[in-house]
């Protein structure tokens, strides 16, 4: 099993959020079979356009007035 440190993984800032991918395609553990990572949204990111994809799960782990 490889562990991976959330605080080793680098920041990709995108629309709307801040990503941290851990498992998959370009990631820090790399495999085709899935995807994980962590995802902060706020205001320094800016608004993300609603968008959809065939599989995901959303976890909110800490959120302010939500």
């Amino acid at each position: 099993m490889e562990l991976v440190a959330r605080e080793a993984v680098a920041g990709q800032v995108l629309p709307g959020r801040a990503v941290q991918k851990v498992v998959g395609k370009n990631s820090v553990i790399a495999s085709g079979r899935m995807t994980m990572g962590f995802a902060r949204y706020s205001a320094e990111a800016g608004p993300m356009e609603p968008h959809q994809h065939a599989e995901e799960t959303v976890y909110v782990i800490a959120a302010q007035d939500g």
